[in-house]
């Protein structure tokens, strides 16, 4: 061990670490000193910004080129310092390695920022010139900027945990501020669904006041990142700004809302609802068409008649909340497709509003037919239904590979569903009829078939 190195009386240098960089420093140079560097950034304190990044990379770059020094075979070591191809997204944040910002700043252009490592001689010079600019997006994804752009009629648009579009990307004016500095003046909706963001939803139902309390500008957050814990700063967001992007959610079915007698989810939320003490849950669980049976809610029919408030108190009663009436009109009209229920005489229209609730009545069917429901219905999909002719079910056929197509392209779920059905709703086809039916349908699907 050389006598120069007075780094090394530092308590954490024990014998076995003193043994092993000595090793490094005669048998592999380079490596020694990003060893010597790792258990530097490991232990001294205070700890610089994103060293747990620093030192993974370290034992990575370790792991990579020492059996080529033990076998004695020649490498050319990549020198990071003077060309990379990948920065962290938290090493740009003031008191990173790289030096990016003045004293008491608390924002900079985007087209300033990707421009310096180009400019300024004492930054790494990167291979992929987008690079930095994909950085500084998962930056502002991940919570530690808040991308800003204000527009000539000096409206603002703002982003923080999420993608802005590539159209404000290829704005000059384009800003990026530090998050605890940053004020929202816009918030995307999903990020107000439940779980999306780190510790707002500490339960299953919430307040609203506590929604705003998280985004008061004063708080900061714990997020994991690659098996280690962060804090990163909530950015501040006014009223306005919180309800707008709520009511967006509780619309699009994200958020369910409950305030006094209110519950609303799928649909606007009327003016005056909306309180600091009103609740936020998730969309309920998928209720089974089944549930508005008899046999389920004995206590909304009577002689087998029931309405569809009775319904809907029935299954609020049921599920220790009042359910959505979004939710309720669509069992019912599930319900009366499938053959469960059907309408009375002299029932009010059906579809209808909550206000003519009372005066809608249905009754179990009469057909004969025993009805088929084969799963509960989701409450967060987008169906497209209709009764096709033979034509239009070969125009199916052929747009069905685009259809798939845009699954894969926008990573979005898919199913294609088919009912067929024979008969005319009186008197059950005879069962010979059934097998010569079902055995077309078997060449189109193992066990699919009249039931």
């Amino acid at each position: 061990m050389k006598e120069d190195q007075p780094y090394l009386e530092s308590s954490y240098w024990l014998p076995s670490r003193k043994e092993l960089l000595d090793w490094f420093q005669l048998n592999a140079p380079s490596l020694g000193e990003i060893y010597r560097g790792a258990v530097q950034f490991l232990n001294e304190e205070p700890p610089i910004v994103g060293r747990s990044h620093f030192i993974c990379h370290a034992v990575r770059e370790i792991r990579n080129n020492l059996p080529n020094f033990i076998s004695g075979h020649r490498v050319t070591i990549l020198q990071y310092k003077n060309r990379i191809d990948a920065i962290a997204a938290d090493a740009l944040l003031p008191g990173g390695p790289y030096d990016l910002w003045k004293k008491g700043e608390t924002s900079r252009r985007v087209k300033d920022l990707t421009g310096s490592f180009a400019q300024l001689p004492h930054l790494p010079k990167m291979l992929k010139a987008k690079a930095v600019l994909d950085t500084l997006v998962e930056g502002c994804v991940q919570g530690y900027f808040v991308l800003r752009l204000q527009r000539p009629d000096k409206s603002v648009r703002t982003w923080w945990m999420s993608r802005p579009d590539d159209i404000a990307l290829d704005d000059p004016a384009l800003e990026l501020w530090l998050s605890e500095a940053a004020e929202l003046h816009e918030l995307q909706h999903d990020l107000l669904a439940p779980h999306r963001l780190p510790s707002m939803w500490t339960a299953n139902e919430i307040r609203f006041k506590d929604v705003m309390r998280y985004f008061s500008g004063t708080g900061t957050v714990q997020v994991q990142k690659n098996g280690y814990t962060e804090s990163i700063h909530v950015p501040k967001a006014k009223s306005e700004v919180v309800e707008r992007a709520l009511f967006q959610a509780i619309e699009k079915g994200l958020v369910w809302l409950l305030s006094g007698p209110a519950s609303i989810l799928g649909e606007p939320v009327p003016p005056g609802i909306l309180n600091e003490d009103s609740s936020l849950c998730p969309p309920p669980a998928p209720i089974s068409v089944t549930e508005i049976l008899p046999e389920n809610i004995p206590s909304g029919w009577k002689d087998n008649e029931c309405t569809a408030l009775a319904v809907s108190t029935a299954l609020s009663v049921k599920a220790g909340k009042t359910l959505p009436w979004k939710i309720i009109q669509g069992l019912l009209t599930s319900a009366l497709r499938a053959r469960f229920i059907e309408m009375v005489d002299g029932s009010a229209p059906w579809p209808s509003d909550f206000a003519q609730a009372q005066h809608v009545r249905f009754r179990l069917a009469k057909t004969g037919i025993a009805p088929h429901v084969s799963e509960a219905l989701p409450t967060q999909v987008l169906v497209a239904e209709g009764e096709l002719d033979s034509h239009e079910v070969q125009n199916l056929g052929d747009v069905v590979g685009k259809l798939f197509e845009l699954k894969a392209k926008r990573s979005t779920p898919i199913k294609i569903k088919v009912r067929i059905e024979v008969g005319d709703g009186k008197t059950l086809p005879p069962a010979t009829v059934v097998e010569e039916f079902n055995k077309v349908l078997q060449n189109v699907k193992e066990g699919l078939g009249l039931k």
